[in-house]
């Protein structure tokens, strides 16, 4: 067989191995979220809201910057005339459609990893009643943006099913 053929094999597999990853992290983030919000003791919750961050954030970002570069791979093989084809092409418009909600959810991705979830735990050290209600009140905003990220996801899933 042709070692291009291998190549691109291997570019799919790579591309799709990230994909799982990288959505298998956004879909389980309501899940655990809605257990770190629920009626355990407030040291249980804390514990597993700053356990899930520690424990996924690196392999979401990971799997993403796999998923950039194996897609990147993927759209110049795809685009015959260039990045011309981005917006010329029904395909290319699909593409396009599909970065615009991948940009949207890497930006409440950073923003769950980078402003909520240190602002939850920030506040959850101070040990404060006050300082625990807004831990708890970020708590929810980041769940409510967590499900907004699963809604965006399956869109995106939906956009791949006609690329």
């Amino acid at each position: 067989m042709d070692a291009g053929v291998w190549v691109k094999a291997l570019v799919n597999w790579l591309h799709l191995s990230a994909a799982v990853v990288w959505l298998g992290a956004i879909f389980t983030a309501p899940l655990i979220m809605a257990r770190a919000i629920g009626p355990e003791p407030e040291a249980a919750r804390s514990r597993l809201r700053g356990r899930y961050y520690t424990a996924f954030s690196p392999v979401a970002w990971a799997a993403l910057a796999l998923l950039t570069l194996t897609g990147t791979v993927r759209a110049a093989a795809h685009l015959e005339n260039g990045w011309h084809d981005l917006w010329a092409t029904p395909w290319g418009k699909l593409l396009f459609l599909k970065l615009a909600a991948v940009a949207a959810l890497v930006w409440a991705g950073a923003y769950s990893t980078y402003r909520l979830a240190p602002r939850i735990a920030a506040s959850e050290r101070r040990l404060a009643p006050g300082d625990r209600a807004a831990a708890r009140e970020a708590a929810k905003r980041l769940h409510r943006l967590n499900l907004a990220s699963v809604a965006l996801g399956l869109f995106i899933l939906l956009i791949v099913t006609f690329l």
